[in-house]
């Protein structure tokens, strides 16, 4: 989530917020999303084939698939994240652009929309381990449909619609640049080396008698969805797990010496706490299906995200610079 709420809002002459313009970029933005994700309620997200059988699974019928497996915990979020919030947040979008952020009501749902977009992603990662997990095996094969293409463009345009429109909000001003000091080498060696690291080492291992050994690590993740032809799908993987982070935590070491501003909006597009979520669910959870195991990786990922956290405080607990 976002780590501010939104900040106070500046009054006019009579008492009331400024309002900001009604960009056309953003209406677009909105309508694209909401195509999209009508699409991606039709069509499919992936086929799986096991052995000769094979079954389609979409976001209309992902839910209860999960429930009937007895994968209770996975089916609630992904109905909520991946079925509920995606329209419910265009909603919220379309009703602060019509209104142009002009309440202190609209600016608060837009900057709750805007912390929680990026778990609708929830799903789509889940369909990546599944994609990764999956492939070079012979007794089953995942591959990914137009529908899970659909979904997740539908998901990044209606973030990108929400940060335009955040942008043009008054009550989403810049923070100010911190107040210098320097953060100590072992807090940012803290958050950057196990970033580094959590690209590389396997994060979630499948272990099942029935299927061949696999250890999954983000950068397999990547591959995996480029191999299965998903080429949007593994540069948004590539994106939102590895530029991102670290260009977030970058950002915030800069700002910890107070060289920058730091941008909170690099946090809500990087997906490796949304990752880490997958991952604990599917390996509590997918016991009851298929034999997995979190790895070293995880726990390197869990350092990673807890090292960025505690950069982010530091650089919080900084006054604004005079």
């Amino acid at each position: 989530m976002s780590d501010h709420p939104p900040s106070p809002l500046p009054a006019t002459a009579l008492g009331a917020p400024p309002a900001a313009p009604r960009s056309r970029l953003v209406l677009l933005l909105i309508l694209l999303a909401l195509a999209a994700n009508v699409v991606a309620l039709l069509l499919p997200l992936v086929d799986i084939t096991a052995l000769v059988k094979r079954r389609t699974v979409g976001l209309t019928n992902s839910a209860s698939l999960l429930w009937r497996h007895q994968l209770h915990v996975l089916a609630i979020l992904a109905l909520l994240l991946s079925v509920v919030f995606p329209p419910l947040k265009l909603a919220v979008l379309a009703w602060a652009w019509w209104g142009r952020g002009a309440t202190r009501a609209q600016r608060r749902a837009l900057w709750l929309v805007e912390a929680l977009g990026k778990w609708s992603l929830f799903d789509v990662l889940l369909m990546v381990l599944l994609i990764g997990l999956t492939r070079g095996q012979f007794a089953v094969a995942v591959a990914p449909c137009a529908g899970l293409a659909a979904f997740t463009g539908s998901v990044v345009v209606a973030m990108l619609a929400g940060e335009l429109l955040s942008r043009g909000c008054a009550g989403f001003l810049a923070l100010p640049r911190p107040r210098p000091q320097a953060p100590t080498v072992l807090l940012v060696a803290l958050a950057a080396l196990p970033a580094g690291a959590a690209l590389l080492l396997p994060v979630l291992g499948l272990h099942d008698w029935r299927l061949l050994p696999c250890d999954l690590s983000i950068t397999d993740m990547v591959t995996a969805a480029w191999a299965a032809g998903a080429y949007a799908l593994a540069a948004c993987c590539a994106l939102s797990l590895a530029i991102f982070p670290l260009v977030a935590l970058a950002n915030d070491a800069l700002a910890a010496a107070g060289a920058t501003r730091r941008r909170p909006w690099l946090a809500r597009w990087s997906m490796l706490d949304v990752l880490a979520l997958a991952l604990v669910v599917f390996a509590l959870e997918g016991g009851s299906y298929v034999t997995t195991d979190l790895c070293l990786g995880a726990a390197v990922l869990a350092i990673a995200i807890a090292g960025r956290w505690l950069l982010a405080w530091w650089v919080r607990r900084a006054g604004p610079a005079d």
